[in-house]
C-alpha cells in the first residue's frame, strides 16, 4: 500500500511585483491567490516551485529526494506534512487525501532548520526535553525511554543538551519525531554542515530506528554519497519536476555500461555564458554536463561507451572554447553521473 501519493501537484507562489518593472501580456495574474494579490497590490510575480509531480512511496520504504537547492524538495515535503496547500493535484496518506486527515496523526515533518536543534533548551537533558514534548503531545514516559533507546541515547539521556556533538542533537530532534509513533516521518536535510564521521553515526542509528518500527521516510538531500547504501529508492528532480525515479541499481542501469569521462578544466578567457560554449563545442557528444567548481575551476562531464572516442573528442573541443585541461579522469559508471547528468546537463522529463 502506498504511504504517500502525489498525484500532477503544481505549486505556484505569487509574490508582489516592486516598483519599475516591466510586464507583458504571460505577467497577469493566472491563479486565484494572484488575482487577489493583484486586486490589492497591483501586478504580481508568479514562480512555480512544483510542476505537475506524481510520487508513489511505499509503506516502510526509505525514499530519497535528490536535487539542487531550488528543486521544490522542501515544498513538497511541506505540502505532504499539510503545512503547504497545493496549487493543484492530489496528495493522498495511505490512500485518504489529506484535506480530509488530521495529517500530524500521520505525518511528522522534522525541517532542516529544527535538526540542528532549534526547538531544544540546551540547559536541559536530552530526558527532559522529550518529556516536555511528550506532555504536549500526551505521550507516556516510556515511549520516552523507548526513542531514546532507538536513537542511541539512552547513555547520555540525563547529560545537558548543551553537551551534546551536532549530530547527537540531531539524533535527538528524530527521537523526538519519533514520540508520537507517526507511521511517515519527512526530515529536510537533516545532517547539513555535519562531518563524515558524525553524518554516518547518524543515519546508522535513523536506519536503525526506522526499520524496527516500520517507519515509512522521505527524506530530501543534495548529498549522493550515502543515498546508494541508504534509500530503497530515490527520485531526482530539478526545477520542480521529478526527472527520474527508481532504485539507486535502476537509475545506475540508465547508464548501461557506460563509463564517464571527466575533465578539470581552467578557462583562460571570460567565464560568462562558458557552459552554454562549451555545450554547443560539444553539441555532437551525448551525456555531456558542465559544472562550476569553485571560483577557478570547472568540470566537464562526458557519460559514454567509448572512453577513447570521447577524449579525443573533448580534448579539442575544450581546446576550443579557450580552457586548458588541468587533469582528465575515468570512472565506471554511479548514481552522482546520472544525478549530474539529469540535473546540470540536458535532462529529458521523467515518463
Amino acid at each position: 500500500m502506498a504511504a504517500v501519493e502525489l498525484e500532477n501537484v503544481t505549486k505556484v507562489f505569487a509574490t508582489r511585483a516592486r516598483r519599475g518593472m516591466h510586464f507583458g501580456m504571460a505577467d497577469y495574474p493566472s491563479s486565484l491567490v494572484s488575482a487577489v494579490l493583484y486586486l490589492f497590490y497591483g501586478r504580481v510575480l508568479e514562480h512555480a516551485a512544483l510542476r505537475g509531480v506524481s510520487l508513489r512511496v511505499e509503506e516502510g520504504e526509505f525514499f530519497g529526494l535528490l536535487g539542487p537547492n531550488g528543486s521544490g524538495k522542501t515544498t513538497l515535503l511541506r505540502i505532504v506534512a499539510g503545512l503547504t496547500p497545493p496549487t493543484s493535484g492530489s496528495v493522498r496518506i495511505f490512500g485518504r487525501d489529506v484535506r480530509e486527515l488530521r495529517v500530524h496523526e500521520y505525518v511528522t515533518y522534522v525541517p532542516g532548520a529544527l535538526a540542528g536543534g532549534a526547538w531544544v533548551s540546551m540547559a536541559f537533558s536530552a530526558y527532559e526535553n522529550l518529556m516536555m514534548r511528550a506532555r504536549l503531545l500526551g505521550v507516556p514516559e516510556r515511549r520516552v525511554k523507548e526513542v531514546l533507546d532507538l536513537m542511541g541515547l539512552s547513555e547520555h539521556a540525563h547529560k545537558p543538551v548543551g553537551t551534546f556533538s551536532s549530530g547527537m542533537v540531531a539524533r535527538l530532534e528524530v527521537a523526538a519525531a519519533l514520540l508520537k509513533d507517526a507511521p511517515v516521518i519527512l526530515l529536510d536535510e537533516p545532517t547539513a554542515g555535519f562531518s563524515p564521521e558524525v553524518e554516518r553515526a547518524f543515519h546508522e542509528h535513523l536506519r536503525d530506528a526506522a526499520r524496527a518500527e516500520r517507519k515509512t521516510l522521505v527524506y530530501a538531500t543534495h548529498h549522493l554519497h550515502f543515498a546508494e547504501r541508504f534509500f530503497d529508492r530515490v527520485a531526482v528532480m530539478k526545477e520542480g519536476r521529478v526527472v527520474a525515479v527508481g532504485s539507486p541499481s535502476e537509475l545506475k542501469a540508465r547508464l548501461g555500461s557506460s563509463s564517464t569521462v571527466s575533465a578539470k578544466i581552467l578557462p583562460r578567457g571570460p567565464v560568462e555564458g562558458l557552459a552554454e560554449r562549451l555545450r554547443a563545442e560539444l553539441e555532437r557528444v551525448e551525456g555531456v554536463a558542465v559544472r562550476q567548481l569553485d571560483e577557478h575551476f570547472w568540470e566537464v562531464r562526458v557519460v559514454c561507451r567509448d572512453v577513447e572516442e570521447a577524449i579525443m573528442r573533448l580534448v579539442p573541443a575544450l581546446t576550443r572554447a579557450n580552457a586548458l585541461v588541468r587533469r582528465i579522469d575515468i570512472r565506471e559508471p554511479t548514481l552522482e553521473d546520472l544525478y549530474l547528468s539529469l540535473v546540470y546537463g540536458e535532462a529529458r522529463e521523467a515518463a
